[in-house]
């Protein structure tokens, strides 16, 4: 009986062991899928080629849009030199984005004096950014300014500073 019992609770032992293997590769593996489906979030935008051919500045992008926010692929536009594209989250949310040439002998800051209340300088982004509130359009616009090209990111959705300044940070040339 005590070889019985051995090879009773070795064999339990045996099964507890395959399913905690199977359990944790189940888990390594959703998890890799998850960060790697959200690395690839970005890697599939494809600026379509006619579009970027028209533009005659850099194109950006953000690599990190707040909550479940995607570029739509689709939303790519050309209207007097100024790129239009969105991103959305599937629940009827919207981004609007919209890049131009930086203006030459522009002055941004008596811009944002016009158009812009609450004003605020984002600290920590790679390009100058600022985020205020456009209240006749009822939005909260963030503009950043690279070397060349003037990004203007609007959304009458509920973004916070932390969503605008995530976007902010994330900028990077396509």
């Amino acid at each position: 009986m005590h070889t019985l019992r051995e090879g009773t609770s070795f064999i339990r032992l045996g099964r507890h062991a395959k399913i905690m293997a199977v359990g944790l590769i189940v888990v390594v593996g959703l998890t890799g899928t998850l960060l790697l489906r959200q690395e690839l979030r970005h890697k599939d935008l494809q600026v379509p080629p006619n579009i970027a051919q028209q533009v005659p500045f850099h194109i950006y992008i953000p690599q990190k849009l707040p909550g479940s926010y995607q570029i739509d692929n689709h939303s790519f536009a050309v209207n007097d030199n100024i790129l239009v594209f969105k991103a959305t989250d599937g629940l009827g949310g919207t981004i609007a984005i919209t890049e131009q040439a930086k203006p030459k002998n522009f002055n941004f800051d008596q811009f944002y004096r016009d158009h812009f209340s609450e004003t605020q300088v984002l600290s920590n982004v790679p390009y100058p950014s600022v985020s205020g509130t456009d209240d006749e359009n009822h939005a909260k616009p963030l503009s950043i300014v690279t070397s060349d090209v003037w990004i203007v990111i609007n959304s009458q959705a509920a973004l916070d500073d932390a969503d605008l300044h995530t976007i902010a940070q994330s900028i990077k040339r396509y």
